[in-house]
């Protein structure tokens, strides 16, 4: 069913009277038996044990993110499947990303039920952050990207897999594109963590031969702003020195000069993304 979805999605030709058909079968099917749940009612919740798993379930999250369908009570059931932890193992980290960044984009129609589908969310996205940080190191870069921008949306303050993500991230930088840098620069914001490292990472990847010509406008301004709110930061907090990093030393800056780890690759940054705007503007005049 989920596979049909995503087809009939990627053609345009589902329309919202079919998904919510979809999710109703979904729903109905996932009540076939008791399992305790793990979320903040501590109840007993009804989930099927057959024809669902992680791929059936996370890929028609999907398919309503995508659409933005929100149909509530398939969203409280796989927010329940999800936090059953029997089930919640069986997942691959692309499996986790996608369903975290489902339910993030449908968080005001989840805070609209109510406190406790609220609450519900927050219990899965605790559950499922000890998960990811347990194998995080099996997460791409794309999947790590969702996961924070899903954690930075929700509000919620004590990432425990917030450290090990940014070092898998560092890591993996050579892989990064134009989105990644937009919407870690918007998460990290979100969240309140100003890293140096990290910034100054985004901010030498965004000025590179490799991604400097390659982002669309509204990338580049997500980028730019979050760039902005971090130097403003450090600048108002009179230097470099608190900055909260959790980075381990084999992934530190060469250079030991804050004031210049501000004056080249975010300045860097800034320079290039004036010069490509001029560029773009010439051309089209």
């Amino acid at each position: 069913m989920a596979m049909v979805a995503n087809a009939y999605a990627h053609l345009g030709m589902l329309d919202a009277e079919m998904l919510v058909a979809f999710a109703d079968e979904a729903a109905r099917g996932m009540t076939a038996m008791q399992l305790p749940c793990a979320t903040a009612r501590q109840r007993t919740v009804v989930v099927a044990d057959d024809g669902y798993d992680h791929i059936a379930v996370t890929q028609l999250l999907n398919v309503h993110a995508r659409t933005r369908v929100f149909h509530p009570e398939f969203f409280a059931v796989s927010a329940d499947w999800l936090s059953v932890q029997s089930y919640l193992i069986t997942c691959t980290p692309q499996s986790l990303a996608i369903a975290l960044h489902a339910f993030a984009k449908f968080l005001p129609d989840i805070k609209a039920q109510g406190t406790e589908p609220y609450s519900q969310l927050c219990s899965l996205f605790a559950v499922a952050d000890k998960e990811i940080t347990r194998r995080i190191s099996k997460f791409s870069v794309q999947n790590l990207v969702n996961v924070l921008s899903a954690f930075s949306q929700l509000g919620i303050d004590d990432v425990a897999c917030l450290p090990a993500a940014l070092h898998c991230l560092l890591r993996q930088r050579n892989h990064w594109n134009t989105q990644d840098l937009a919407n870690l620069a918007s998460a990290l914001v979100r969240l309140g963590h100003w890293d140096e490292v990290f910034f100054v990472a985004l901010a030498e990847e965004a000025a590179s031969d490799r991604l400097k010509t390659a982002f669309r406008f509204d990338e580049r301004v997500t980028l730019l702003n979050g760039l902005s709110h971090f130097a403003k930061r450090h600048v108002h907090s009179n230097g470099w020195a608190d900055t909260g990093n959790l980075l381990p030393p084999d992934v530190q800056p060469e250079c030991s000069s804050s004031s210049s780890l501000l004056g080249d690759p975010v300045l860097l940054a800034f320079q290039s993304a004036e010069e490509q705007l001029s560029k773009a503007q010439i051309a089209k005049g």
